[in-house]
């Protein structure tokens, strides 16, 4: 009998305790739904781009307006691409929000994604991410840069080399057929 009273107490105490540890995370772990407007802790801004990034957009601007592309930067994957299943498109689609492409060069009157540049930097989670955006880049047929060191003549000629193996057309291309 005290065998038996030993083993429900053990089994009273261990349960006390679980409930007491759930207990403690449910109510010290904040919650989505406990997120709102009015409960936002301080925040202050931070740049979109580091020092390295905002020199090559500016220069990818100057390309931009030069091949007749638009720029976009820090486009998420999620917005360039999609599962085409439905039943896993929805867990891809929350993946793919976290992945993306540093800069997006697109076509202004579709708006079609032309070529992603990603700069190279080893190591770390830029790295997985660059394997994880031109798989699902390559994956869909748009093309891509993994731009190292660079110049202006040399970035903007190799845009152009990529967008003419893909199809795209430079704006004096076109410009030539009409």
């Amino acid at each position: 009998m005290q065998i038996l009273t030993g083993i429900l107490m053990f089994f009273l105490i261990a349960g006390a305790l679980v409930c007491i540890v759930a207990l403690v995370f449910v109510v010290i772990r904040p919650s989505a739904a406990k997120v709102s407007a009015d409960n936002l802790p301080a925040l202050s801004p931070i740049p979109l781009l580091d020092e390295r990034e905002a020199k090559l957009m500016a220069d990818l601007t100057e390309v931009s307006q030069r091949t007749g592309t638009l720029l976009f930067a820090k486009t998420p994957l999620s917005a360039i691409v999609e599962a085409e299943k439905d039943t896993i498109k929805q867990e891809w689609q929350e993946k793919l929000c976290v992945w993306q492409v540093d800069f997006l060069l697109c076509d202004p009157l579709t708006l079609k994604p032309v070529l992603a540049i990603l700069p190279v930097e080893q190591g770390g989670k830029r790295e997985q991410r660059h394997k994880v955006c031109t798989s699902a880049l390559a994956s869909v047929d748009i093309p891509y840069i993994l731009l190292g060191n660079y110049n202006l003549a040399g970035l903007e000629k190799a845009v152009r080399e990529k967008r003419t193996l893909a199809g795209g057309k430079s704006p004096a291309a076109a410009g030539k057929q009409q």
